[in-house]
């Protein structure tokens, strides 16, 4: 009987850790690069992924968009996500200042 309701509590518990976070892929109009965005509902707290790098990022929603901060040793990420349209203003810092913007889908993560 034990078993059992161990295992009923950990598969609730990971149905609830899946259903609190979102996942945004996101391409570039400039260069077709595509990003991964994630964030952890009810946490300042994402990530982000494009080619073979991912990193913890920090994330802040607003009114009508979501900001995503990834900082590693190369560079500083910023991405705008805006709703409703779901459109992104990226902004890359490093040696050399880049900008890029695109369109993201959410998936079902």
């Amino acid at each position: 009987m034990k078993k059992w309701m161990i295992a009923a509590l950990a598969a609730q518990l990971a149905t609830g850790a899946a259903a609190q976070q979102r996942e945004y892929v996101c391409t570039s109009e400039i260069d077709g690069t595509e990003y991964r965005l994630t964030r952890f509902e009810g946490a300042q707290k994402g990530s982000v992924k494009f080619g073979d790098t991912t990193g913890d990022a920090q994330v802040f929603p607003g009114l009508n968009n979501l900001t995503f901060i990834l900082t590693t040793e190369q560079h500083v990420m910023t991405f705008f996500v805006k709703s409703p349209d779901l459109s992104y203003n990226l902004s890359i810092r490093r040696p050399v200042l880049q900008n890029d913007r695109g369109q993201c889908m959410e998936t079902g993560a």
